[in-house]
């Protein structure tokens, strides 16, 4: 009995899914009739700039976690931390040197 209420549930959740996205692209597209159904199809752009986009992401959480391991692992170890202060103050004057 359980099977046949989660098969029921899943057909009923994607078709309110699929109701949502053709309520959407009726939006978008307010030149076709809505008893018209709207297939939008990846084309070559589109999917380019999606993947660019999603290289941009994982490359950008990638430098995120590798910044903050550098920023614990200088906080844990005492010659890490020696030497970043150093390289802090060396930022320092020169911004201050620019002025």
């Amino acid at each position: 009995m359980s099977s046949n209420y989660n098969k029921f549930k899943n057909i009923l959740s994607e078709e309110i899914k699929f109701e949502e996205t053709q309520e959407k692209l009726h939006a978008k597209h307010k030149d076709i009739p809505d008893d018209k159904i709207i297939i939008e199809k990846s084309n070559t752009f589109k999917f380019t700039i999606s993947f660019i986009a999603s290289v941009f992401k994982i490359a950008s959480e990638i430098i995120l976690v590798i910044l903050a391991s550098i920023g614990i692992i200088s906080l844990v170890y005492k010659e890490p931390r020696e030497d970043l202060i150093i390289i802090f103050k060396e930022i320092y004057k020169t911004i201050l040197s620019m002025f």
